[in-house]
């Protein structure tokens, strides 16, 4: 009887203690399912939903991902970021609606204590995405295109992400922040949004034309790619031959982190070397606006990138506006700018300045960037002592994303202190230095309806590009989750492969193990620099493809006798945007040279034969209108430029100079024209071979200003 006794006791305790466990992880899954509402509630608005990812962090309802990150770590809520800066009130930030109450935050505590129990429903396990039916997708999609399209098709791919484990919410961030940046990076007029293709939609096609990149300009793209890599498969290799290039696919986490800034923002958009040539391209000429009163000021001395006093300067442009600031080393003698609020110049009495940010419209209504120093060269970083960035490790500006980061809603407001200073001490400056900078520096009211025009302008472009409402730059926190440390299932997925895959491929290199053994480890990770400079070795080792060859850079010690390219015949043809008064003739003797005056060709140079002409009306002709035509092939491009007017000079040696340095050669043979009303102009020829797909970018690197241009291709 006590045996039993004691048994029945023992099972009824058993009993019990696992009555218990089921009531708490009942309780646990109820808290979970709390945890999940309540940051559904306050947090995924900004951390998820539509690819937002204010402060690169946009997985707040993936659990997975909150702990793979270190956001959260089970049993140890103290330990947890998620849950400190909770607590420290930085989230959610001040002035955001709902804000948690105590009750909230301590149950999200207990959560975490509690095991951080998954409060997803649990998700059918995803099919891995093979490299094989990745460059399929790929291949089926460009053998749809039109033939003639398909030279100018490129792909970027978010594959490995998607293998990864990767979020929904997770994959559109990066599709939002691939959207704005080639559109960032575009001189085309209109916003371009990359065609998802693929089922998962994981892979992003672009067309070259669309931004008004050459295919020049894509190789170097794809030569700085450290995980591109070539394969033999017919598949890859009819997609590479149709693209006509060696890699028409680059990752898009790295050319977020990449492209956005230098050497790939300059080189991908064709920023000049210095602040004049900038100038030339937007056509403004900032002198003449300052002289004549046509450029508005504002200066101030507090910064959010400056320690010291600064100078911002609006002008007009050819694609809308041109803002450059003015940064000093100090706030002393010709750096003071309330001492000396004119300039820049010799003159003592002008400010003299370090550096600079400009800021311009791009064609499409987003903005391009350009640090410069004191002399108005282009730098890739600002030097720390004069402007500063606290994104950034070493809190340097960086050009490109830096400025992307400050600017992300478009220009800032900011209030002009020099006007009231001049106005409350007139007897300090002369009168003619008070007229002069009264004219430059409007009123407040006036100065800020400028600013926000631009602004307005900018978030329209955002608005059409799709590009969800943030407080934050998608593209700095998309760039800082690339450069942020690879687990197993991303370091995996970067080489095409499942993680026990690559696990077992890692035990049997000694060198690779040394290197990235860390992986091996229960939660280990590894810095993205050492995996991309051991990536080469992982490709070869684990015989992942060929890595990609770099494409040929011209140098002076190449052969002028290097064999000529085939060539295929340049077509020029007129575009949907072009205007209805535009048309494209052939060039003869007797035709008109303006379609609103009666002027005619008279006399043709020999080289110029067979040549069609863009027929504009004279107004339309005084300055280089990019859009509304296409080319395709390769060719030639005359430019006929008015070099005298009755006797007087337009053109100068440095015009000469700069088309030279361009490329343009001066055609042999005299062009003449005819004129009713007896008025003398004196014309000069230039040409230039053009590369297919080069044609208009080609024509928009100077500024014809102006002068009457006539261009004509062959």
């Amino acid at each position: 009887m006590m045996r039993t006794g004691i048994i029945a006791v023992v099972l009824g305790a058993w009993v019990a203690a696992a009555s218990r466990t089921e009531a708490q992880e009942a309780a646990q899954a109820g808290t979970a399912g709390e945890a999940r509402a309540i940051l559904k509630n306050a947090c995924y608005r900004c951390h998820g939903e539509d690819g937002t990812v204010e402060g690169g962090f946009s997985y707040v309802l993936d659990r997975g991902q909150l702990v793979a990150r270190k956001q959260i770590v089970p049993g140890a809520a103290a330990q947890s970021k998620l849950i400190r800066r909770i607590r420290s009130g930085e989230m959610p930030p001040e002035g955001e609606s709902p804000q948690l109450t105590k009750e909230q935050i301590d149950l999200l505590a207990r959560w975490v204590d509690g095991g951080a129990k998954d409060f997803n429903a649990p998700k059918a396990r995803r099919t891995f995405v093979t490299l094989a039916a990745m460059l399929k997708i790929m291949h089926d999609d460009l053998m749809e295109r039109d033939e003639a399209d398909r030279k100018f098709t490129r792909y970027l791919t978010l594959t490995h992400l998607y293998n990864a484990g990767r979020s929904e919410d997770e994959l559109q961030s990066f599709r939002h922040g691939i959207t704005k940046l080639v559109n960032s990076l575009s001189w085309g007029r209109k916003i371009a949004v990359p065609v998802s293709i693929g089922s998962p939609p994981t892979l992003l096609r672009i067309d070259l034309r669309d931004y008004k990149w050459s295919a020049a300009v894509w190789d170097k793209l794809a030569a700085a790619d450290p995980y591109g890599l070539t394969h033999a498969d017919p598949d890859s290799r009819e997609l590479c031959s149709a693209a006509g290039c060696s890699l028409p696919y680059v990752r898009g986490d790295w050319f977020v982190a990449a492209a956005s800034r230098p050497p790939l923002y300059h080189e991908i958009l064709q920023l000049p070397q210095t602040e004049k040539d900038l100038e030339t391209l937007l056509h403004v000429d900032v002198e003449e606006n300052v002289r004549t009163g046509q450029a508005a000021r504002a200066g101030f001395n507090g910064s959010a990138v400056s320690r010291n006093n600064r100078l911002i300067e609006r002008h007009d442009s050819s694609y809308g506006y041109y803002w450059k600031s003015y940064d000093f080393a100090g706030n002393v003698d010709r750096r003071n700018l309330f001492a000396h609020p004119l300039g820049p110049g010799a003159p003592a009495n002008y400010f003299k300045h370090d550096g600079g940010e400009l800021i311009f419209s791009l064609p499409n209504g987003l903005q391009g960037y350009l640090l410069v120093n004191g002399e108005g060269g282009r730098i890739d970083k600002g030097p720390t002592e004069i402007v500063s960035d606290p994104k950034q490790p070493d809190r340097a500006v960086e050009n490109g994303l830096s400025c992307m980061s400050c600017h992300h809603r478009g220009l800032l407001p900011k209030v002009d202190q020099i006007r009231p200073h001049i106005e409350k001490n007139p007897d300090a400056f002369s009168k003619k230095e008070v007229e002069a900078a009264l004219a430059l520096y409007p009123t407040r009211e006036r100065f800020q309806t400028l600013i926000e025009g631009d602004a307005e302008r900018f978030r329209n472009a955002l608005q059409e590009a799709g590009m969800p409402a943030s407080i934050s730059e998608p593209i700095q926190a998309l760039a800082t989750l690339f450069e942020a440390e690879l687990d197993l299932p991303l370091a995996a997925a970067e080489a095409n492969l499942l993680p026990d895959e690559f696990q077992e491929r890692l035990e049997k290199s000694t060198t690779l193990a040394r290197t990235l053994g860390s992986l091996q480890t229960p939660g280990g990770t590894v810095q993205r620099e050492t995996y991309a400079n051991a990536y080469a070795t992982i490709a070869r080792t684990f015989k992942l493809g060929s890595p990609a060859p770099k494409p040929r850079v011209q140098t002076a010690d190449d052969d002028a006798e290097e064999k000529p390219r085939p060539r295929k015949k340049l077509v020029i043809k007129l575009s949907e945007d072009a205007p209805t008064s535009w048309l494209l003739k052939d060039i003869r003797k007797g035709a008109n040279i303006f379609s609103d005056r009666d002027y005619k060709f008279k006399l043709l140079p020999r080289e110029m034969s067979a040549c069609k002409y863009l027929l504009r009306d004279s107004e339309q002709a005084k300055g280089w209108l990019p859009e509304g035509l296409t080319a395709t092939g390769y060719g030639s491009v005359f430019a006929v430029m008015r070099w005298k007017i009755q006797g007087k000079e337009e053109l100068t040696e440095v015009d000469f100079a700069k088309l030279e340095r361009e490329g343009w050669t001066e055609v042999k043979g005299v062009l003449e024209t005819t004129y009713p009303g007896g008025e003398q102009w004196k014309w000069r020829v230039f040409k230039k071979e053009i590369d297919e797909g080069e044609v208009l970018l080609q024509l928009e690197t100077l500024n014809w200003g102006r002068r009457v241009v006539v261009f004509a291709f062959k």
